[in-house]
């Protein structure tokens, strides 16, 4: 089982670790990573996370995502992320670095404090081409932007508020370039 650094209220690293699952029981602050792809064609690829998942089952969310292993760089777990959860190999310079934010809520029981390191990736492949880590994944879909938005309050997308009109607009504004 995997540690991941824990994180002061500020960001920064304390000397404590701990297990995903002990974090978010505990409500500690860590890191982690989202990893949004999309297309010029202004398609998302996005992930069905999988039924067993503790946070948000079954629900669309960014195509990777996930914790900053102790001792790694956030860019690194993006890399790992995408390689594992999507079968996508690619390299720090493939992703784009967006913004960093910070998360606060409760689901379910789990305490979910995060630092999400945002990244972007434009890819111009087809789905055919990925695998998927069905430990995690259910599945994925490419779905244009403009669907999307209007979808959106439903429940069937992980609860990110305006933070996925913020990627959309993003991620718009880069393919109109």
């Amino acid at each position: 089982m995997n540690l991941i650094n824990i994180c002061d209220k500020e960001n920064n690293l304390t000397s404590e670790e701990e297990t995903v699952t002990e974090a978010h029981k505990k409500g500690l602050w860590h890191r982690s990573v989202h990893v949004w792809v999309y297309n010029s064609e202004k398609e998302i690829l996005l992930q069905k996370r999988s039924r067993n998942s503790f946070l948000y089952p079954s629900m669309w969310d960014a195509a990777a995502a996930g914790h900053v292993d102790s001792g790694e760089e956030p860019i690194s777990s993006a890399v790992r992320e995408v390689r594992e959860e999507i079968g996508m190999d690619i390299d720090k310079d493939d992703l784009q670095y967006y913004a960093m934010k910070t998360s606060s809520n409760v689901y379910n029981g789990f305490i979910n404090n995060e630092f999400n390191y945002i990244y972007l990736l434009r890819y111009e492949g087809g789905l055919e081409k990925l695998k998927i880590q069905k430990e995690e994944v259910e599945e994925i879909g490419l779905f244009p932007l403009h669907l999307i938005e209007k979808d959106l309050n439903t429940e069937n997308y992980v609860p990110h508020g305006d933070y996925w009109l913020k990627i959309i607009e993003e991620i718009k504004r880069r393919v109109d370039k």
